[in-house]
């Protein structure tokens, strides 16, 4: 579904107090659905919000609503949903810059924004889709150990050089939780 659905990727650290404020700053929002996402054959990929919306309420009647939404607490500026559901998070930006400068200053008021996208006109706004990856730590060891737990955890490793190789190498036990719950 994800690699079906994107055209790039963006990566997410976790969701925390700090990265909702990073995210209002970068212009873009999460919602999430309990509901897997998928693509019938009748589906095509959304290209518009209108799209967007359509799809969004085909597998959760409340999707559609939680985005515009979230889209209205954003700006104009070309705002980003990211939809986390339990088979993927995908992303899809709102391309509002592409309708040209004067167009985006109109609805520079929040207000404006917000009365915008509860139009028809709204529908009709391309959207440029990519697959979002979380980046976090709760993510890396679920994928990497057994119910969410680091793999090396409560192991020591000693690694000697860390030059090229040796630097990746010692990223990479880390992300995997070497050294984690190791007593000094």
């Amino acid at each position: 579904f994800v690699s079906y659905w994107s055209e790039s990727s963006i990566e997410f650290p976790e969701n925390s107090a700090s990265v909702a404020k990073k995210a209002k700053a970068q212009n873009f929002a999460h919602v999430s659905t309990a509901v897997k996402l998928s693509f019938e054959p009748h589906h095509s990929k959304p290209t518009t919000l209108g799209e967007l919306i359509d799809w969004a309420n085909a597998w959760d009647k409340s999707l559609g609503d939680k985005i515009l939404a979230a889209l209205g607490r954003l700006s104009a500026r070309d705002p980003a949903v990211v939809i986390h559901a339990p088979n993927g998070t995908i992303v899809a930006t709102l391309m509002v810059s592409d309708r040209g400068s004067k167009f985006v200053g109109t609805l520079s008021r929040q207000a404006a924004w917000e009365r915008f996208l509860k139009t028809s006109a709204a529908r009709s706004i391309k959207i440029k889709r990519n697959e979002g990856r979380r980046t976090d730590l709760a993510k890396i060891f679920g994928a990497n150990g057994p119910e969410g737990t680091a793999p090396l955890s409560g192991r020591k490793i000693v690694q000697i050089g860390c030059g090229a190789i040796g630097g990746y190498l010692a990223r990479m036990l880390v992300q995997t939780g070497a050294g984690l719950d190791v007593p000094l």
